[in-house]
């Protein structure tokens, strides 16, 4: 029967009859209702045999092989006529979403060209009621317009056209409305108004050189001439006070000093006056001649003198010996203290929370002082209070046209940075005001694609992104201006970017990619450059990579749960295969949650697919684990460690809550 259906004439319908005459061309044998009524050679009427017979036959006679044959065929056929119906209907879909967009741009151009004859018309009916100046709340009220026409059409032209990324005209239209995204109606209408005040100017400066100088500028004039000869007396009294006052504290300066000269003399006179009176004797008994006396004084001073030089030789000899002895104690003291804490077991508390939250956390971040948490929550940022453990929402933020896959948070100021993932790829600075009031930067775009890691130096000055398009991309960071400014792109990798980490001198930095492959970038006249790639034992995926020192640094492949740890000197790293740590045996299917390493505290932070594990660097240099694994439900597990390395904040799908955790060390 399914044969029998999928038999068509050459009017592409189903087939009823069959010609059994082997002369004639194959195209021509199958014939339809259609056909049969257009069939004119009536000598062949007796060769025509009913299609269900004619497989019946031919089931009768074909071999195994045949029949297999045949089954692919027609599952082929069936196949390809549902992708058919179905891309006729995706052809539906897609010529409504062009039409759609057609729409969209049609509207936004016609709301800003009545927007335009409307500031015309206005600017035309001033003209005629001598209204020649400008006015800050017309400007303030034309910008607020045209922000919100953009804002109103930009972001469904945005999610229309993604679905055509491949197309060969997507990058020109996305450009276009990236230019249009970041068109500043304020900058032009400030330079306008320079022109303006410029144009103004000029036309005073002609009015001045032709004489014809108004009465009331000239009154003007003189006014301002009196008023500066006015400020300039007040400048003038200011300064005669200033230096009337520099002339007493100069007075008083001298009599501190000639009082502090007659303390000095009396307490020299205290502290050595018997001194003075011995040496005085002394003179006077050599001036009388009486050396036998002067002799006996002198060596019964000598005598007591050595006396009290040797005590204090002694008593400065034995302080000297145990404060050398007490200081050794105090060290190995701490050495057996951080032998005990590297061999102690971690506890860990968990905090009872009641924080939901339904939207995907891709990533949590802490500030300097851990009293504030951001964590994302799809498009969105949320701003919380921590106070030891627990969360109070402060804010929402919201900036990026996508999910939020990366945050960084300042070590010194109340700033963070925001990257976006999947097509975005945008980045945008936060700066902290008043009463948990954020500043938001413009959102600064160079990926093609979405971020998956976010780096930056010490100084906090640089900022290294890596992305889906498979590139690194070096910025200039100002937080303080709440700024960024492109500087290069390293290309190096074949597949998307997924781990960064720069070693602690900032003389390296490695990164991981889903290529398999490692690869180390060195700085040479403060630019960043490629310096090899690393020869590996496995080659895998690496799904996180971090430097624990200058020359060492720790790697996640995403199979086999094993963590591999790699030395060395002058860039030349190499893996230590006997450091191997091997976690579990799960796949690993989730790049998000960075390894942390709080370095004062000796703790990493670890997530390898629903587990969560917390090691330590012992004294022979071995990674272990040093608590109780967290296991959670699911491997979209999201989390961070505190700048204090007190607490450990997780989100998972399972629970869509925030889980905290105490570290009892």
């Amino acid at each position: 029967m399914e044969l029998e259906n999928s038999l068509l004439c050459k009017h592409n319908l189903q087939a009823l009859k069959i010609i059994n005459d082997s002369n004639i061309n194959t195209t021509q044998r199958l014939l339809c209702h259609q056909c049969l009524k257009e069939h004119q050679n009536k000598s062949q009427l007796s060769q025509l045999m009913d299609i269900s017979i004619a497989i019946s036959q031919v089931n009768k006679s074909q071999s195994y092989t045949s029949k297999y044959t045949n089954q692919l065929i027609y599952q082929s056929i069936t196949h390809l006529n549902a992708f058919i119906i179905k891309f006729k209907l995706l052809q539906t879909e897609i010529q409504e979403a062009c039409q759609q967009i057609n729409l969209i741009a049609l509207q936004w151009l016609q709301d800003l060209q009545l927007q335009q004859n409307k500031l015309f018309i206005e600017r035309f009916d001033q003209s005629f009621n001598n209204q020649q100046s400008i006015n800050d709340n017309d400007l303030n009220d034309v910008n607020y317009k045209f922000l919100s026409i953009t804002a109103q059409y930009l972001p469904d032209l945005n999610s229309l056209i993604n679905p055509f990324i491949s197309f060969q005209q997507f990058n020109s239209c996305q450009q276009i409305l990236l230019q249009l995204s970041k068109v500043n109606i304020e900058d032009a209408i400030q330079q306008l108004y320079v022109e303006y005040q410029c144009k103004t100017l000029i036309e005073k400066k002609e009015i001045i050189q032709q004489n014809s100088i108004c009465d009331q500028e000239f009154i003007n004039i003189q006014d301002m001439i009196v008023h500066f000869q006015e400020q300039n007396k007040g400048i003038q009294l200011e300064i005669i006070e200033q230096l009337q006052s520099l002339i007493g504290v100069r007075q008083k300066l001298s009599q501190s000093i000639h009082n502090l000269e007659l303390e000095l003399n009396h307490n020299i006179f205290q502290q050595y006056g018997n001194y003075f009176q011995i040496v005085q004797n002394q003179n006077l008994l050599i001036n009388q001649g009486c050396m036998d006396k002067f002799n006996e004084i002198l060596n019964k001073t000598q005598k007591d003198q050595m006396i009290i030089m040797k005590e204090q030789f002694k008593s400065k000899l034995k302080n000297c010996v145990q404060d050398v002895l007490t200081n050794h104690l105090k060290d190995l003291q701490k050495l057996i203290v951080q032998e005990q804490k590297l061999n102690n077991f971690i506890s860990l508390k968990q905090i009872i929370s009641q924080i939901k939250q339904n939207q995907y956390c891709y990533a949590i971040q802490f500030n300097k002082d851990t009293t504030i948490m951001i964590s994302t929550s799809s498009k969105q940022i949320k701003v919380w209070e921590f106070n030891k453990g627990q969360l109070i929402l402060r804010n929402n933020l919201q900036k990026h046209i996508d999910d939020v896959t990366c945050l960084l948070y300042s070590n010194y100021l109340n700033s963070f940075i925001s990257g976006c993932g999947n097509d975005d790829g945008s980045i945008v600075c936060w700066q902290m005001g008043n009463n948990y009031e954020w500043k938001s930067s413009q959102p600064f775009q160079q990926h093609k694609l979405g971020l998956r890691c976010m780096i930056m130096n010490h100084e906090e000055n640089q900022l290294i992104t890596g992305s889906l398009d498979k590139t690194i991309i070096i910025w200039k960071l100002d937080f303080k201006q709440n700024n960024l400014v492109y500087q290069y792109t390293l290309q190096k990798h074949q597949n998307k970017l997924l781990s960064l980490s720069i070693n602690d001198s900032e003389t390296c930095f490695v990164s991981c990619s889903e290529d398999q492959s490692i690869i180390i970038w060195i700085k040479q006249q403060n630019i960043w450059k490629f310096k090899q790639i690393l020869q590996q034992s496995i080659y895998d995926i690496g799904r996180q990579i971090k430097f624990l020192s200058d020359t060492q640094f720790i790697w996640l492949q995403q199979n086999q749960g094993i963590l591999h740890f790699f030395e060395g000197q002058n860039f030349q790293f190499e893996e230590i295969i006997e450091k191997q740590l091997i976690l579990n045996n799960q796949k690993q299917d989730w790049n998000l949650f960075p390894i942390i390493y709080n370095k004062l505290k000796n703790i990493i932070v670890i997530r390898y697919n629903s587990t969560v594990f917390i090691l330590r660097i012992q004294q022979n240099g071995y990674l272990k684990i040093m608590a109780d694994p967290i296991q959670c439900q699911s491997e979209f597990i999201y989390g961070s460690l505190s700048k204090d390395g007190q607490y450990i904040v997780l989100w998972d799908m399972v629970s869509k809550q925030y889980n905290i955790y105490e570290i009892l060390d």
